[in-house]
């Protein structure tokens, strides 16, 4: 989407400049090695490739656009909210996003509009392939490590600023006060107090190392104190669970959307395929 509007500006300015092109066919815009190059010559350029490039997007949204209302899908919130969670994970939170936004020069309307786009075209290839179950059976055996469950713990945490805190909460904790309360009351990360310093399950290699090393070496229902980058974490784990192989049954559904994936084209090359399919004129 970006590209087009900046080629639509383009060709706008060329339209505009036209009678003023005519009029100065000789003016100059570059030299090289004393070889001249007119403006003509250069609008001249510049109409080819940019007109090439703005037709090429509009025949695939053209080409997406007829597909999506032949099969009748669309992009929900969902869709959207996972996918750019996703995302964030990805550039390491939304500072990260942030940054990257200001380093591709793209607004958040754009981002989020060719995000939208990216989901499209993915929904619109998952949707041609078929998978039947004795396929997803042998999947799931030729792939068993893809779905093994690892070693996880399930941890609820206090983040304060200073040792003296960490100490002092460790303390009330050990003389029977409430973690749950010391949490929601107590914890600088907001996001985990309001669930009562809940994490959820978690594998190695998620968290930051003095946290995760802390987290795996306590026995359930056991506290433990340790600083990283964030600050200082007094954590209690809940439960525990060990590194085992997945059954069928308990790996179906991600056998399947793993062999969905797997056969599912990527977006350049199911563009690609639409427009082979297609029957496309240019008349110019």
């Amino acid at each position: 989407m970006k590209f087009q509007k900046i080629f639509t500006v383009l060709i706008l300015l060329i339209v505009l400049c036209t009678p003023t092109v005519l009029a100065a066919d000789e003016e100059i815009v570059a030299s090289v090695n004393g070889k001249q190059i007119t403006l003509a010559e250069y609008y001249q350029r510049l109409e080819q490739e940019a007109g090439a490039i703005i037709l090429n997007q509009m025949i695939i949204e053209e080409l997406l656009l007829q597909k999506q209302i032949e099969t009748n899908i669309e992009v929900t919130e969902d869709d959207l909210s996972m996918a750019l969670i996703e995302i964030i994970t990805q550039v390491g939170g939304f500072e990260g996003l942030q940054y990257y936004l200001y380093q591709t020069g793209m607004s958040e309307d754009e981002f989020l509009a060719q995000l939208e786009l990216n989901i499209l075209i993915s929904k619109l290839a998952e949707n041609e392939v078929q998978v039947t179950d004795e396929e997803i059976e042998a999947w799931f055996y030729e792939n068993k490590n893809l779905f093994a469950f690892e070693e996880e713990v399930e941890a609820s945490h206090i983040l304060v600023d200073t040792e003296a805190e960490a100490l002092e909460i460790m303390e009330l904790l050990n003389s029977g006060a409430d973690f749950a309360e010391l949490a929601r009351t107590r914890s600088q990360d907001t996001y985990s107090a309001i669930n009562d310093g809940q994490l959820g399950y978690f594998s190695k290699g998620t968290m930051v190392e003095p946290f995760e090393q802390m987290a795996f070496s306590l026995d359930i229902n056991e506290l433990g104190m340790v600083e990283s980058t964030f600050g200082w974490h007094i954590i209690k784990v809940t439960d525990k669970q060990e590194a085992r192989e997945a059954t069928l049954e308990e790996a179906w559904e991600q056998a399947k959307r793993s062999l969905i994936a797997a056969k599912t084209l990527d977006p350049y090359a199911y563009i690609d395929k639409l427009r082979q399919e297609a029957e496309i004129e240019i008349y110019r």
